[in-house]
């Protein structure tokens, strides 16, 4: 029996936020309160005047791994790759005159954890080591995780700690930005339900992601596990919850050869995609089906600069576009040309919530 657990996306424990932090001077403290961290993962000893802060800003220390949670070491800082690109098939190869960016992704590792276990997925890769953090790079963690229904606990590099303790404008405005895609991930269009239209189930998953972040990137794909450690009574069965999403389910032991699969799914969801992107090669989009059941597509972009009249052309019926993003206090609504929503104008996450 091939079971999917369909978990509702967002936030860990509600209203929870995590930071893996060895800053520990009480200077640290405002920045934790702006972010609105709760709980900080430390490793030793920490000094008394710093817990002491902590602990009258109410936030609250943990050794190690946090209770409740999936905490996943594995992962890499979400970024471009300048050295790859995408093939045609999905695989990666080495950069040239034509083809898309390959994009380091952690989508993929966060679905097939939560189908593995009721317990939210919290991400804890370290920071680039090869070189410091590009500016926006902790806002893309967070906005990448948000996306895919986790979270990660945020770590600085040392640029942004000596920027922090610095006051740098450009620091403290970039941690700001954090603290906006924190806030925004707790928002209501990020409550849902997967809205994918392919479920690949596999007991083994290639090594480094590679699959995952190519099938992600095209096909928007729900990664599970087959029989996940759950008893019967709290699973839900292989079958779309409502007719609206109707996913293709494919079942392997593991696969073997990616760029044979990746085709194979090619031809699988012919005619099938909920949508497809235009001026989006670095862009990564998961779909989710919300509470009142309007469509959301979530959108991450993973270059340093906004891109520019972004389209998506919905395979679905919808009268009305929304737009929703952390830069904005309430929604906008998106011009539609010749069945395309365009977004003018788009850092580095957004979300477009079709109305019927």
């Amino acid at each position: 029996m091939i079971w999917l657990v369909w978990l509702l996306p967002g936030l860990l424990a509600a209203g929870e936020r995590y930071a893996r932090w060895d800053w520990l001077e009480p200077a640290a403290v405002p920045y934790l309160r702006e972010a609105g961290i709760t709980q900080l993962l430390v490793a030793g000893n920490t000094p008394p005047e710093f817990r002491t802060a902590c602990e009258q800003a109410g936030i609250r220390m943990v050794a190690g791994a946090p209770p409740g949670v999936q905490y996943i070491i594995e992962g890499t800082w979400p970024r471009l790759n300048p050295m790859v690109q995408t093939s045609p098939g999905g695989d990666k190869v080495t950069a040239g005159a034509s083809g898309e960016p390959w994009i380091e992704a952690n989508g993929w590792l966060i679905l097939y954890h939560r189908t593995r276990a009721a317990q939210p997925v919290l991400l804890a890769y370290d920071p680039p080591k090869e070189g410091r953090l590009r500016p926006g790079g902790l806002e893309l963690a967070v906005a990448e995780a948000a996306c895919f229904g986790g979270q990660v606990a945020l770590k600085l590099d040392e640029r942004l700690r000596r920027g922090l303790a610095e006051a740098q404008p450009r620091v403290v405005a970039e941690w700001k930005r954090v603290a906006g895609q924190l806030k925004f991930a707790e928002s209501a269009v990020f409550r849902g339900a997967p809205a994918a239209n392919i479920a690949v189930v596999v007991l083994v998953l290639p090594r480094g992601g590679d699959l995952q972040a190519a099938m992600a990137k095209k096909y928007a794909l729900v990664i599970a596990i087959a029989q996940p450690p759950l008893p019967p009574a709290k699973a839900v069965p292989a079958k779309p919850p409502s007719a609206a999403w109707a996913p293709i389910v494919v079942q392997r032991k593991e696969v073997l050869d990616p760029e044979a699969f990746v085709a194979e799914m090619r031809k699988r969801i012919t005619g099938r995609r909920l949508y497809t992107l235009s001026n989006a090669e670095t862009i990564i989009s998961y779909p989710w089906r919300l509470e009142d059941g309007r469509l959301a597509v979530h959108l991450v972009n993973y270059a340093i600069d906004p891109l520019l009249e972004v389209r998506l052309r919905p395979a679905v019926k919808f009268s009305r576009a929304l737009l929703f993003t952390p830069e904005d206090a309430a929604p906008r609504p998106l011009a539609v040309q010749a069945g395309e929503v365009v977004i003018p104008e788009m850092n580095v996450s957004a979300v477009v919530v079709l109305e019927n």
